[in-house]
């Protein structure tokens, strides 16, 4: 034991270290809706490099090379798992993949009003993102949205942060902040 108090401090120094990052592919966070280790891998980029962990060891391997057998799936000889969940869980990559960057990507201006006001989540994500990004050019576009949006219990508050935003920065018309800041 080098000690016996938690008030002692150490300096602990490291040479010749090799460190290696590995992530989660950008379809592991949609892994529950894949039915099969192929569908999985199907939806993986083809251009990254895969590597499983065996041993505390990288193994770097092709993903079409994956084969199911009568006792599970195997790359080569190596067992990765007898069901899809146990596969998925092994898969690494060597780039990051950001699942949610298709949430950054900006509405024109000019279709902004309509993406706020659609129906598909996604879109309308990426419109008010897209707001906060382009600030004042877009007030004119925040209050008519927010004064004729109809949203559902859950998205209220989400609606209430966007009001309180551009009623910081002195955007909101007194119709909008009656409806969301009172």
């Amino acid at each position: 034991m080098l000690s016996s108090s938690p008030y002692d401090e150490w300096t602990i120094d490291f040479s010749d270290v090799k460190a290696s990052f590995v992530y989660r592919p950008k379809a592991f966070t949609e892994r529950e809706q894949y039915t099969d280790v192929f569908s999985y891998i199907e939806h993986l980029t083809p251009s990254l490099h895969y590597f499983i962990v065996e041993n505390q060891e990288f193994i770097d391997f092709d993903i079409h090379s994956i084969e199911q057998r009568e006792t599970g799936f195997y790359m080569n000889d190596l067992l990765l798992g007898t069901t899809t969940e146990q596969v998925i869980e092994r898969i690494y990559c060597d780039l990051y993949e950001n699942p949610f960057a298709h949430f950054s990507v900006m509405v024109l201006l000019e279709e902004l009003e309509e993406a706020a006001l659609s129906e598909d989540p996604v879109l309308r994500v990426r419109a008010f993102n897209t707001m906060f990004e382009i600030d004042r050019k877009a007030a004119p576009i925040v209050n008519r949205v927010l004064r004729i949006i109809q949203v559902e219990e859950h998205e209220e508050m989400l609606m209430q942060v966007i009001a309180e935003h551009f009623e910081k920065i002195g955007l909101l018309d007194a119709e909008v902040k009656e409806r969301w800041l009172s």
